[in-house]
């Protein structure tokens, strides 16, 4: 692949880690058959380490400018997660989505493999002092997905500077399946003003 290599392989014992550069990440895309409109130089250092009870992942990676780091414990069929990307808002514009808040994100928590499911257990985000929480369990091959969130922040700005900066808090028992998402119930606080009921929104934008 012209304008990138790997080097660096090594492995020792129960632990690997390695060196990925390439100076147009586009290239690679390409080459996996990816259609992202991501261009720029990338290097993505990995680390995997056998532990007693499972493996360890450790993972940072430099796009452009745009850091990126994940530190992954696997046992069995579970994983925990500590993530964060430098840059959302840069991150979006890099892949075509307009409206990502402008700061760090991070993200950890727990995912579990649970038959046909993905189970999520406290998977945290958080942006500026914007956190968000959320537990349940995401369907795969269209099934519906049950997730409970929990979100807050001082300042609407955290996710959108555009927004007035005042505090905010929401709740949320949401079903989501291949036509339908449903918030039932939902409670929202912005400033003082209050919000709560059931929403449902349907394919076609129908829903009340």
């Amino acid at each position: 692949l012209p304008g990138a290599n790997s080097a660096g392989m090594s492995a020792t014992g129960s632990s690997v880690a390695a060196v990925l550069t390439a100076d147009e990440l586009a290239d690679l895309m390409k080459l996996a058959r990816l259609d992202l409109p991501l261009r720029g130089p990338i290097q993505v250092d990995a680390d995997l380490a056998q532990l007693e009870r499972g493996a360890n992942l450790q993972l940072k990676a430099r796009f452009a400018d745009i850091d990126a780091s994940a530190d992954a414990r696997l046992r069995q069929r579970t994983v925990d997660l500590d993530a964060s990307v430098s840059a959302l808002e840069k991150l979006g514009k890099a892949l075509g989505i307009a409206g990502l808040p402008p700061g760090k994100l991070t993200l950890n928590g727990t995912v579990t493999q649970d038959g046909g499911a993905i189970a999520l257990q406290e998977l945290t985000a958080k942006v500026g002092e914007a956190v968000a929480v959320i537990n349940g369990t995401v369907a795969s091959g269209g099934g519906p997905s049950a997730l409970d969130i929990e979100a807050d922040g001082p300042r609407l700005t955290d996710l959108q500077p555009s927004l007035p900066p005042i505090p905010w808090k929401l709740k949320a028992q949401t079903e989501v399946d291949a036509r339908l998402v449903v918030l039932k119930p939902f409670e929202a606080r912005f400033g003082d003003s209050d919000l709560s009921g059931d929403l449902r929104i349907a394919e076609h934008g129908k829903g009340k």
